[in-house]
């Protein structure tokens, strides 16, 4: 199992992947923070987002009233802008546009230009139909067919600029994609509604109704989209999505494949995939699970109804351990599909941290050891054990676990008893466990065994000390067998 670590010398602790880090403060629903983003609720052309994008009105200002608050109407009012830090070259960046078709032809929704380098949304020529464009040309490199209702309901349309292509999504979906790309340039320039500069033969000025306009700094996941189309009320949203993926952990620089949940909200079905799980439904796609930072996956329906269907989904490597330890002499030894920590000095209390969330699923305990008992006498009780099984604990990401390791017990220097082990020690979910130290051997002057997690022995025919229920057993007299009894 992915992400399984004991502990060893006094505490094993077994842990599995767990929460899930949190998106940013000043984040939209996406979880990134846009460089244009235009609601146009306020009837206005505010921007919210980082970047700078100054507005030079062309038509009348219009606005239409939407479930979710208003909308500009490009039908009669087709504002350009001026826009500075709103892309970067050779960024990925991603434009997520809500907005109606128009049921004019080849009616222009947005355009992005910088020199003779351009991008466009259109409407095409056929009732429900969208085109992107490039550069100088009004000829499509993408085409996507009907769009169910398209020229007069809200769809989101989204375009993912990479290094390597161009993609365009209608609600969460890949429809297209192109290996032309406007990724090394940086767009200063664009309009609403028309094409910056003036349409083109085979393009049409005044589109139709945009609810939502943004543009971020990298690509948006197909949950992203999701997460976007919801909080602006499409609702022909894609219905499949993963579920969120918990940070991960890189073991030994190995490719990172973590299992993860594809759901169906429409249908109520879910499929657990991914990882080392064979699956006759989808593909599976990891990229940049090498290093640590930002990872992906992609899940491709292979058959039915669906099929083509992609979802994706980021989740972060942040780490090549899931635990630190405040005692530097831990050693992390690599056994099986796990590791093994070794903890070689704990006996003053000593902290855990998660640096990943985990789920602990077990754990066990053993308590220092008793001392032998001086001038001929019993032995030293071993230390109480203590383990517990199916705990089902989850532990977020920074959260701290105290522990102690006990140490042996100390002998006395005369003829008494010594010392009784160390207690080990650890909280979780805010509840102490103990394994109880071991008991010291009986000695000359104190003949009877110590009690402890198993008790220590007694001198001479001296009862041996009490042990501690589940975790030891008690001391004997000399010359018979704790266990006996």
């Amino acid at each position: 199992m992915n992400g399984v670590n004991r502990l060893a010398c006094g505490i094993v602790l077994s842990v599995a992947l767990g929460a899930a880090s949190a998106y940013a403060a000043d984040a939209d629903v996406t979880g990134l923070v846009p460089r244009l983003c235009m609601t146009f609720d306020s009837q206005s052309l505010a921007n919210t987002g980082t970047g700078t994008a100054n507005w030079t009105n062309e038509g009348t200002p219009t606005w239409s009233q939407t479930p979710c608050g208003y909308a500009i109407d490009t039908s009669v009012y087709v504002p350009y802008a001026a826009y500075s830090s709103v892309f970067t070259a050779k960024q990925a960046s991603s434009i997520a546009v809500v907005a109606t078709l128009s049921e004019k032809s080849t009616a222009i929704m947005v355009h992005f230009k910088n020199g003779n380098t351009a991008l466009m949304l259109r409407r095409g020529t056929t009732a429900g139909s969208l085109v992107l464009t490039r550069d100088n040309s009004t000829s499509p490199v993408i085409t996507v067919n009907d769009i169910e209702d398209g020229d007069t309901e809200y769809h989101l349309y989204v375009v993912n600029i990479k290094s390597n292509g161009t993609d365009l999504y209608v609600d969460g979906e890949l429809k297209g994609s192109v290996s032309s790309t406007p990724y090394a340039t940086a767009f200063v320039n664009g309009q609403l509604g028309s094409r910056h500069g003036g349409a083109m033969s085979g393009e049409a000025k005044n589109g139709g109704l945009i609810d939502d306009f943004r543009v971020y700094p990298d690509v948006l996941t197909t949950e992203q989209m999701i997460a976007l189309g919801k909080s602006v009320g499409v609702k022909y949203l894609s219905p499949l999505e993963i579920l969120p993926i918990p940070d991960q952990c890189r073991a030994g620089g190995a490719p990172v494949r973590p299992e993860f949940v594809v759901t169906n909200e429409s249908a109520r079905q879910s499929w657990r995939i991914g990882g080392d799980i064979s699956s006759d439904l989808f593909d599976v796609e990891y990229t940049n699970n090498t290093d640590l930072g930002i990872a992906e996956v992609k899940a491709t329906v292979k058959s039915g109804e669906l099929a083509g269907t992609q979802v994706t989904r980021k989740f972060n490597i942040n780490s090549d351990e899931y635990l630190s330890f405040s005692d530097p002499r831990v050693r992390r030894l690599e056994v099986g599909d796990g590791y093994v920590y070794i903890v070689s000095n704990a006996v003053s209390e000593k902290t855990i941290t998660t640096k990943t969330g985990v789920a602990v699923t077990e754990f066990l305990l053993v308590g220092g050891g008793g001392p032998g008992g001086n001038t001929m006498g019993g032995g030293g009780g071993g230390g109480g054990v203590l383990a517990v099984d199916d705990l089902g604990l989850t532990c977020p990401p920074g959260e701290v676990i105290p522990f102690t390791v006990g140490a042996g017990g100390n002998p006395s220097s005369d003829q008494n008893r010594g010392y009784q082990g160390g207690n080990t020690v650890i909280t979780l979910g805010g509840t102490t466990y103990t394994a109880v130290g071991g008991g010291a051997g009986g000695a000359w002057n104190n003949k009877p065994g110590m009690a402890g997690g198993s008790g220590g022995g007694g001198c001479n025919t001296n009862a041996g000390g009490s042990g501690t229920a589940g975790q030891g057993y008690a001391g004997a007299a000399a010359g018979t067998n704790s266990r006996s009894g």
